[in-house]
């Protein structure tokens, strides 16, 4: 082994570390990173995405993720490490695509959007960059059809317009048929898999016909995501009439399909990462110094992530079962703590909990999750809060059902069902309460 591989490989395992150490432990929990996590611990523990719990994508990104549980248990440690070798591969291509330019969309990344938590966004990210290493490479067609059908799996609403680039830019039927042919057989194994858990319908429910209302109930036209999106998505098309033959600006035009149709800073910013990756991998111009840029972003990460852990008296590791290395604030585990209080109360009881943290109360307290879990607008299928009304209704009369109520102000306005939560509250007696936590039982 020589001293440049060994360099190369001391480089890359300093990356993975970084990664980890920054998903993990500077910065702080929050509730995708949750949710996503939460989407492979249920598959792992024997649950069927859309019959079992609710779930709004296909399940390629859970399943991948939950594999690793098999053999070191379910844990955020394992999903982050995951994630960190997901980043340091990403980093690997980008490397190859862009040279020492990547250090600007690592910039981006980290805190302009703070892109970098594992989930299935972040992997659509990892295989458009795949796909466009491919294509500078000229590798297989086959392959390239394959992350297609891949990227399709992990969220059909971006996936399915990366076909367009090649039925648009390729003039050769035969390539054509081979990236359509390997496209189709990871689809067709999920199919297979749909019909096998029967499950089929519920997906339909969820995946289809709930964007309807997923779409009426967010977005929003008038934000600043939605301004830099129509700005950057203007530009895009501007360049695609100046330079017809350049197929990636196909390709980030496809990836514009990741804002819509929240519309919000969050997904813009990962179609503006892409965008950002596209034109710099055909400049030849630094833009500025790059050791420079290098030594600054440096600073902003330490700067960005370690001060405020090092002035506060937050404890680590912490108690929690399944998040014990993970860096969790003080006040989450004092939130935590109180809820638990309140769940081992009723835990004898037909038990409900209606909160945006719900995965994370669940999960820290083994509690099988259910389709009250995850109480986004749009994530229940069509017509989804009349279903859940409709649900919480047919309770009334069985065994005694508890249900704890935490509306943190954050969420007001949010995607949170608050409809469906005043639906509850208007049909339940309250028992007690404590801070802003509730605890109802059905009438």
């Amino acid at each position: 082994m020589t001293r440049k591989t060994i360099l190369k490989a001391g480089f890359y395992l300093c990356l993975f570390c970084l990664f980890l150490l920054y998903n993990l432990v500077l910065f702080p929990i929050n509730g995708d990173e949750v949710v996503n996590y939460g989407f492979a611990h249920n598959i792992y523990q024997g649950f069927i995405p859309y019959k079992d719990f609710n779930m709004v994508i296909p399940p390629l990104f859970p399943f991948l993720m939950s594999l690793p549980f098999y053999l070191f248990g379910s844990n955020i440690l394992v999903f982050h490490i995951e994630g960190a070798l997901l980043l340091t591969i990403l980093s690997y291509f980008l490397i190859q695509l862009l040279g020492k330019k990547t250090v600007i969309v690592m910039m981006f990344l980290f805190f302009f959007f703070r892109t970098i938590n594992p989930s299935y966004n972040l992997f659509l990210l990892f295989l458009f960059v795949l796909i466009i290493y491919l294509e500078k490479k000229n590798k297989s067609d086959y392959l390239i059809g394959f992350l297609i059908g891949c990227m399709i799996l992990t969220k059909h609403t971006v996936g399915i317009f990366f076909l367009l680039p090649s039925l648009f830019y390729l003039k050769d039927k035969k390539k054509i048929g081979k990236r359509l042919f390997t496209c189709s057989v990871p689809i067709i194994i999920f199919i297979f898999y749909l019909i096998g858990t029967k499950s089929i319908s519920q997906f339909f429910d969820l995946c289809i016909l709930g964007l309807f209302d997923f779409g009426n109930h967010n977005g929003n036209l008038f934000s600043i995501g939605f301004i830099l999106f129509f700005l950057v998505f203007c530009y895009n098309l501007y360049l695609i009439k100046r330079d017809k033959k350049n197929f990636l600006y196909y390709y980030s035009l496809s990836f514009c399909s990741m804002v819509i149709p929240l519309f919000d800073f969050y997904h813009f910013g990962f179609y503006f990462i892409a965008f950002i990756m596209v034109l710099l991998i055909d400049s030849s111009k630094q833009f500025l110094n790059l050791r420079y840029f290098s030594f600054f972003f440096l600073i902003f990460l330490i700067g960005d992530t370690s001060i405020e852990r090092i002035i506060s008296n937050d404890i680590y590791p912490n108690s929690l079962k399944h998040f014990e290395y993970r860096y969790i604030e003080q006040k989450v585990l004092n939130r935590t703590e109180l809820i638990n209080s309140f769940i081992k109360k009723y835990q004898n009881k037909n038990l409900i909990i209606l909160s945006p943290n719900s995965y994370f109360y669940k999960i820290v307290n083994d509690i099988k999750i259910n389709e009250f879990d995850l109480l986004n607008l749009g994530n229940h299928g069509y017509q989804g809060t009349k279903k859940l009304k409709n649900k919480i209704c047919s309770m009334k009369g069985k065994k005694e059902t508890m249900i704890i109520i935490e509306i943190p102000k954050m969420y007001k306005g949010n995607q949170f069902n608050l409809e469906f939560v005043r639906f509850v509250i208007e049909h339940s007696k309250l028992i007690e309460k404590k801070e802003n936590i509730y605890v109802y039982t059905l009438k």
